[in-house]
């Protein structure tokens, strides 16, 4: 299947947007196609005689235009031999459907004459073509199909205007609604318009992105636009949105709205501004709306009752599990499909998108090496495109789309083919095969505006980045992308998703504000870009950025501004800003009445008394922070679990661990810590665990960042530690970088191994650096070190012991300090050792 792209070479500014989102693959576009050093018309006609459809964009300047009429006529004579088989017409700027040529007068389509739309319509036609030759995944959610087909047979004028879909991310969320669509409403394109929310947007960022599939737009006008927008009322923003949608959906369109976590507030509830859009859409004679969330709403306010349909996705069941995986095998021409999708199916049932991974995985290998290939299934998403990434290692194009994307967050098609573009030894038909490759597995997202990465991806694609086998080779690219996005013309019209680069860039160099176009930059922005740089602990960024998003919350919901609060606080803590901290925890008395305000009070409090070493304080904050309303908050819980742990109270510290586990197993930090505290119950403990805690480090080496690498290998030192191989500790330690916790493990070792001074002394010089650090974790390590001070010299004798901690008792937990004054007075019971009236009072004997 070909498209053929005819269209004048003034109207360029919109068909290459469009080839853009249709691709070298399914499309001749000339200045693709075409070889400028070779006759022109013999390569035209070559092109046509290939092409299975012809697409002619009609403004009056094509219609008019010599080469226009001479690849009609040549598109005219392969229509009536039925070599091109069908035809799609488009009126774009001031076209006229009169002077389109007869033959093609029923091929014109009455469509918004938006690059987005006219995409979606020529993909419709494309994913027509591919379910006609059996490409397209077999759809098996019959009894939701039922359900929901009931819910939207009324009569019009009573209809919904939204469907609301939840469930997790890969279990056919949009295939249903096209299933639904091509049964009740079978005008509407079966290629839909598609819009993403990335976590904190608001109304302002899909106002932006709603208005960006209408029409093309300069930076000063998309800035006069959101002044305009924020400086509404709500009702006002309400209705905006609301007819936008409408303009946006005539002519047989809807919109897929992927909300994420944006959809839904802090307690479940659909966001305020949602609820107001879907409240302020007209009846239609066909759900316009279509919410794609991962979580389903607490309740329906009653306004919306009879404007929404909610549909709940649970696990696809067994048996369409096991015939999907069947169909992928064989599509895949994978060998023993049904023997494999009997053996593997356990594994993925239930997730159709980790189905189709699996099935991809083992159209990988071998096979003879199947049946290894079991520990590398897994339903969980994360994990699963983790270990089939190392099959893209060779794949160098892959990989750097892959960080490009993370390092942009979203970025336009053109823009990241032409970055990759600047790759020695590239090519364009590589590019475009990586590409297709990564979009067909899932790892690249499209909507009506711009490519991202899923949610699962990005901590893996960010760490290519950083890498050693990239960081020079991407360089170039990343000089591309700023410069190309750094400095557009503001008074020129272009897509939404570049102006978005643009903002971006911006931000990338220190600018937070562009005189002039203050409302250019929105405050969801700096703030995601905060959460990057507070991620690769580049706190100082991260703290300005979030300063700048603040100032700017009415951009913002309060749930957005409140988590703005919570990375200014904990990055001014990091930096050990005290002062711009105290102003951070007052600022949340603006948020009257919010528990989360409280509860993000609390826990920025307690994070930096944590850092400070101040533990038993630190304490009192989170268990605060974890009795308003956070026991779901799993960085409440690690927090928790780490202090409850440095005190000894191990099954305290188990129990919020193992609760923040249950909701997310694949975070590194919440992994290690798991660890760490089944270790902290001693050698036996140890052993009989032995294959859960390998597991869990499994687990830990998949999902943890490359930079961090050196995580799952502390931790399996410390399990040798443990179990009293100190020789495979040791061994796995010389492969760690030098850190605070490395030598705290080392001296450990030399305690265990009788060498109690050169711990002591080892031990002493940490405790003066770690005093004296002002940024990252800071004084955290000082209780444990203080603690292994005193042991240390407890060893060498009992009144060193007692000298260290009176040295170290006002670093220590009280809980800690509690068991060493138990400890001393019951070994001073049994000794001959005179203690000094000083430290009599100190373990309270006088």
């Amino acid at each position: 299947m070909k498209f053929f792209l005819s269209h004048s070479s003034s109207d360029k500014h919109i068909v290459e947007k469009i080839y853009a989102q249709l691709g070298a693959a399914i499309c001749h576009y000339d200045v693709a196609t075409f070889d400028n050093t070779s006759f022109l018309p013999d390569q035209i006609y070559e092109a046509l005689n290939e092409s299975t459809h012809f697409i002619l964009f009609a403004s009056k300047k094509a219609l008019a235009s010599n080469w226009v009429k001479g690849e009609l006529k040549r598109a005219f004579g392969l229509w009536m031999k039925s070599q091109i088989r069908q035809a799609m017409v488009f009126l774009i700027d001031d076209g006229e459907r009169s002077e389109v040529p007869d033959w093609l007068q029923d091929y014109v389509i009455i469509e918004h004459p938006s690059t987005q739309h006219i995409a979606c319509r020529i993909l419709s036609v494309f994913d027509e073509w591919e379910k006609l030759n059996g490409n397209e995944p077999p759809f098996y959610r019959y009894s939701e199909a039922l359900e929901l087909e009931k819910k939207v047979t009324t009569t019009p004028n009573s209809s919904a205007t939204t469907i609301m879909i939840c469930g997790t991310d890969g279990y056919g969320r949009k295939q249903l609604i096209n299933e639904l669509y091509k049964r009740r409403f079978s005008g509407v394109a079966r290629r839909k318009l598609y819009i993403s929310l990335d976590e904190h947007d608001s109304d302002v960022n899909f106002y932006r992105h709603l208005i960006g599939t209408l029409s093309l737009l300069s930076p000063i006008e998309l800035s006069e636009k959101t002044k305009e927008f924020i400086e509404f009322s709500k009702d006002d923003r309400d209705e905006t949105i609301s007819s936008t949608i409408i303009a946006a959906t005539d002519a047989g369109q809807l919109l897929f709205l992927d909300v994420g976590v944006s959809g839904l507030d802090d307690n479940g509830k659909i966001s305020g501004w949602l609820e107001g859009v879907i409240a302020a859409l007209p009846n239609s004679s066909y759900p316009r709306l279509i919410l794609i969330s991962a979580r389903k709403p607490v309740f329906i306010p009653s306004q919306l009752t009879n404007k929404m349909h909610l549909q709940k996705l649970d696990p696809l069941p067994h048996e369409e599990s096991k015939l999907l995986f069947s169909w992928w095998l064989q599509t895949l021409k994978v060998q023993d499909s049904a023997e494999l999708a009997e053996n593997f199916i356990e594994y993925v049932e239930g997730r159709p998108k980790s189905i189709e991974i699996a099935a991809r995985t083992l159209a990988t290998v071998e096979p003879s090496q199947f049946l290894r290939q079991k520990i590398n299934i897994a339903k969980d998403l994360q994990t699963q495109a983790s270990i089939l990434l190392k099959d893209f290692t060779d794949n160098h194009v892959a990989n750097i789309a892959l960080a490009l994307v993370a390092y942009s967050g979203h970025i336009s098609e053109v823009d990241l083919t032409e970055a990759l573009q600047t790759i020695p030894a590239e090519t364009e038909e590589s590019i475009t095969k990586a590409l297709t490759l990564l979009i067909s597995y899932g790892f690249l997202l499209q909507d009506s505006i711009s490519i991202r990465l899923p949610g699962y991806l990005n901590r893996v694609a960010r760490d290519i980045l950083n890498s050693p086998a990239y960081a020079e080779i991407v360089k170039p690219a990343i000089e591309h992308l700023i410069n190309a996005n750094s400095n557009i013309n503001l008074n020129e019209k272009t897509s939404v998703s570049t102006i978005e680069d643009f903002c971006i860039a911006k931000l990338r160099s220190g600018q937070h504000s562009i005189v002039g176009i203050e409302s250019l930059i929105l405050p969801s922005q700096c703030f995601r870009l905060a959460k990057k740089y507070y991620d690769d602990q580049d706190y100082e960024k991260s703290f300005q950025l979030c300063e700048t998003a603040y100032r700017n919350r009415l951009a913002l919901t309060d749930d957005s501004a409140l988590e703005v609060l919570r990375f200014k606080g904990l990055s001014a803590a990091r930096i050990n800003k005290q002062i711009e901290l105290t102003e951070v925890l007052s600022s949340f008395s603006a948020h009257q009445n919010s528990v989360k305000a409280r509860r993000l009070h609390a826990f920025i409090k307690g994070f930096n008394l944590r850092l400070s070493g101040r533990f038993d304080e630190a304490l009192k904050e989170l268990t605060i922070a974890h009795n308003s309303k956070g026991e779901g908050d799993i960085h409440i819980l690690r927090e928790l679990s780490f202090l409850h742990f440095s005190s000894g109270d191990i099954d305290t510290a188990e129990k919020f661990i193992r609760t923040a586990h249950s909701s997310v197993d694949n975070n590194v930090y919440i992994i290690q810590m798991l660890i760490r505290v089944l270790l902290a119950r001693g050698k036996s403990h140890a052993i009989f665990d032995e294959s859960y805690i390998w597991s869990l480090i499994k687990k830990l080496e998949t999902s943890q960042r490359r930079s961090r690498s050196w995580v799952s290998s502390l931790v399996k030192a410390e399990f040798y530690f443990t179990t009293d191989d100190v020789a495979a500790a040791e061994a796995v330690i010389d492969g760690i970088p030098e850190s605070s916790a490395i030598k705290i493990l080392k001296s450990k070792i030399q305690i265990k191994e009788g060498r109690f001074n050169l711990a002591r002394e080892q031990l002493a010089k940490l405790k003066t650096t770690i005093i004296s650090s002002q940024e990252g974790q800071r004084q955290t390590s000082l209780p444990e070190v203080c603690d292994c001070l005193i042991k240390a010299s407890t060893s060498i004798s009992l009144t060193e012991g007692l000298q260290e901690f009176d040295r170290n008792i006002r670093f220590l937990p009280e809980r800690t300090a509690s068991y060493w004054k138990n400890f001393f007075i019951e070994e001073l019971a049994y000794s001959q050792v005179n203690t000094s009236p000083a430290q009599r009072r100190l373990l309270g004997l006088s």
